[in-house]
């Protein structure tokens, strides 16, 4: 990352604090991510995250309204914006620390599992929202959840990743977009209830601080199923889950949510975002040339085949799905 552009930075969050010219402040660029956000963490003086959000993806100005939205009338932890510049679009945020739920699970810290139930916890709060009490919200809550979302989900899916990176020939996968299962699926999804949901809530977005869960990265909020949310976290393909404790953080959010949750639909849900993760895992590092994210490739199509074990897709190719990146230079890998 060019650091070119550090002290405009610099001297912008010295104007947004009232902070003398020559007040000592550091900065360090946050390298995670897929989006066409960049994120700081600024040292000194004034210790906060700044977030400088570009013009690719409208939802990105939703962030500050959302913000607000979130934590004065859901009641769920996300950061405290502390001062803001929406015209250069940068926001500066309350600094919640380095522990995602991701580096929890890899430390195998003894708080992972009581950072996981927090946020389910705080998740099942978001999904029972009333959704009618979000109109004056306006654009800032994204498009709903409908057949062309999940329709476009599954294209991406097969667009950025089954094409360059599977096996499959062209006529079996012209063959399995066209299958039935498929087209079930989005239209049984399309057709039921929706709540507000994250949209993206998984392991990284999702901050253990001060003895609770924190989300971030929320501007994709929209009308949804809580279930893709749910799978979404249960199925991570960060994050490593036994049988046994997926049965207890279903059990944690059911308890939240004071509503069972059906297996079939969890299933559905999976199998949907699963598809989209993969498509997303394609695109960034073939086309942005973020190879970081081919790792986490051979676990989401792990997660795949075992969501896919008792739906009628398990018998089609999309059950046998293998990574191929060997005619892809400079990866050279397989998995």
């Amino acid at each position: 990352m060019s650091t070119s552009n550090f002290p405009t930075l610099l001297a912008a969050t010295r104007r947004a604090f009232s902070l003398e010219e020559g007040a000592a402040l550091q900065l360090e660029p946050i390298l995670k991510g897929g989006s066409d956000r960049a994120y700081y963490r600024i040292t000194g003086v004034q210790p906060c995250i700044l977030s400088v959000y570009g013009t690719e993806r409208q939802e990105n100005e939703s962030f500050a309204p959302l913000t607000h939205f979130l934590a004065e009338r859901v009641g769920v932890p996300v950061p405290q914006i502390l001062a803001q510049d929406l015209k250069a679009r940068r926001l500066w945020l309350q600094d919640l620390g380095e522990t995602d739920l991701y580096a929890l699970a890899q430390s195998q810290s003894e708080d992972r599992l009581k950072a996981c139930a927090s946020a389910l916890t705080h998740v099942a709060r978001l999904h029972r929202f009333p959704l009618a009490q979000t109109d004056d919200l306006g654009s800032h809550v994204q498009l709903a959840f409908d057949n062309l979302l999940y329709q476009w989900e599954q294209d991406y899916f097969f667009n950025e990743f089954v094409i360059p990176f599977s096996q499959l020939k062209e006529e079996s996968i012209a063959s399995l977009r066209e299958h039935p299962e498929l087209a079930r699926l989005r239209d049984d999804l399309a057709a039921l209830p929706r709540c507000l949901v994250h949209r993206d809530f998984q392991s990284h977005n999702l901050i253990w601080h001060q003895g609770q869960t924190w989300f971030i990265d929320y501007q994709g909020l929209r009308p949804g199923r809580g279930e893709y949310d749910l799978a979404s976290f249960l199925y991570d393909p960060y994050v490593d889950f036994t049988e046994n404790e997926r049965s207890q953080l279903l059990a944690v959010y059911q308890e939240a949510l004071a509503q069972e949750v059906n297996p079939s639909l969890l299933r559905d849900c999976a199998l949907q975002r699963l598809m989209q993760a993969l498509g997303a895992y394609g695109y960034l590092s073939l086309k942005k040339g973020k190879t970081a994210f081919l790792e986490h490739i051979p676990p989401a199509l792990e997660r795949l085949r075992l969501v896919l074990a008792e739906s009628p897709l398990s018998s089609t190719p999309l059950g046998t799905l293998r990574f191929e990146t060997l005619r892809h230079e400079p990866f050279r890998s397989s998995a």
